[in-house]
């Protein structure tokens, strides 16, 4: 199992994963772990832009992103631990920084269009000095990805052979033909 550990302003930090953390639920069966769109848009500025992180958000989330992971909790002989085994142990997590970060700017950009801070995906490219408008279009067709396609990237279990290249070959909105081209 890979530890993600991010250095932020310097150190090694924690309170990344509690800025866009709301939740962790274990289940027999199952983890879910919850997190804020929100805040991890903001988290995503702060680092780009080398700003302090957002305060840790507590409560309900108006849009929150589940991760379901089928896991096998088992209580652990030593101080009472648990031990949570993940039920597919033979699939080998391979988070892809680049597929990732293609997906936070998708949710990130279209914010800026939802929100009025930018009319057109040329503001955009002007707000971030990019050459390339095209780049800029083709990140934000991403946020139009099949839901599991999305979750596969974000949780690292997605096709080895997945490229940047690739997603942006998508064309189609049709969940099922997008699932066809990537699996």
């Amino acid at each position: 199992m890979k530890n993600l550990k991010i250095k932020v302003k310097g150190k090694l930090d924690n309170t990344l994963a509690r800025t866009i953390l709301n939740k962790v639920i274990l289940y027999k069966e199952k983890i879910d772990i919850i997190i804020c769109q929100h805040q991890l848009i903001r988290t995503l500025e702060a680092i780009t832009y080398d700003t302090p992180l957002p305060e840790e958000k507590k409560g309900d989330v108006e849009n929150p992103i589940t991760i379901s992971k089928p896991v096998q909790i088992m209580q652990s002989n030593f101080k009472g631990g648990i031990i949570i085994v993940s039920e597919d142990n033979k699939q080998e997590i391979n988070v892809n920084p680049m597929l990732v970060k293609a997906i936070a700017k998708t949710h990130y950009w279209n914010s800026l269009l939802y929100s009025g801070k930018a009319k057109s995906s040329i503001d955009i490219q002007r707000q971030e000095g990019l050459k390339d408008n095209t780049y800029v279009q083709d990140i934000l067709r991403l946020k139009f990805l099949a839901p599991d396609i999305t979750e596969a990237i974000l949780n690292g279990s997605q096709p080895l052979n997945l490229s940047i290249q690739k997603l942006f070959a998508i064309r189609t909105l049709d969940w099922r033909e997008q699932r066809e081209l990537i699996f």
